[in-house]
């Protein structure tokens, strides 16, 4: 694959992320794995990590990823917690909540992608690129 072609295709990918319409990424999407499908490509996914400056905020938002919404005593403990701390941090730069960049590249001769799950929008590109990679290899 020339380079030319790996440009454009990392550009259209990395446009996704600027698109506000769902359905229109999901058509760029279509448009792009075309291309991907020609060159035997498959996209790796790294997940982006999210997080606060303040380490208390920190732990808490990770404990909070493996509370289970389906037990309501813990997930109601939990969100009291998490309430309570984010007042007493309130107005400060610890408070807002950070990630890290989400983007493609092309590394090693395979595309990457760094996204986060927190977006919806980044949530429908990686279901579209695990859905693509399961097609191209035969296992849906």
């Amino acid at each position: 694959m020339d380079n030319d072609k790996i440009i454009s295709l990392i550009q259209s990918l990395n446009n996704l992320f600027l698109e506000p319409s769902l359905h229109r990424i999901s058509f760029l999407f279509d448009k792009a794995s075309e291309v991907l499908r020609k060159e035997n490509l498959k996209i790796e996914i790294i997940e982006s990590k999210t997080y606060y400056l303040i380490e208390e905020l920190n732990s808490l938002y990770e404990m909070g990823k493996r509370v289970d919404i389906f037990k309501e005593k813990e997930w109601k403990m939990w969100r009291l917690k998490e309430k309570e701390v984010l007042a007493k941090y309130a107005g400060t730069e610890g408070a807002i909540k950070k990630q890290e960049p989400s983007f493609f590249e092309f590394k090693n001769n395979r595309i990457i992608g760094y996204l986060c799950r927190e977006k919806e929008s980044e949530k429908l590109i990686w279901n579209l690129i695990e859905a693509y990679n399961l097609k191209r290899d035969d296992i849906w």
